[in-house]
């Protein structure tokens, strides 16, 4: 099954208040950001591999000369509680 980022937005519009809608659908500078965003999402594919071994996995990547065990990063996000009342916690579980 494929989710598309389309139907990812459409089911958090029916979960948010107008306000918070309007606030994730916008983007800076006429939407150039969102645009740009956008398109480089869409560029991103996930390409299946089959008769692979997989049994011994390693995740690690180098960001900032920092070793993560996982290529997942969280940025900032200013207004976070007003989507998740224990949005801190809930990110960083």
């Amino acid at each position: 099954m494929s989710v598309l980022l389309k139907d990812i937005e459409f089911m958090a519009t029916q979960k948010l208040d107008q306000p918070l809608r309007d606030n994730l659908n916008r983007g800076v500078m006429n939407d150039v950001t969102l645009g740009v965003n956008r398109e480089a999402f869409s560029r991103l594919r996930i390409r299946p591999r089959y008769m692979v071994d997989v049994s011994h996995r390693d995740l690690t990547v180098q960001v900032l000369g920092h070793t993560i065990r996982a290529p997942i990063c969280v940025s900032p996000f200013g207004i976070s509680r007003d989507y998740c009342p224990n949005a801190e916690l809930e990110t960083a579980k």
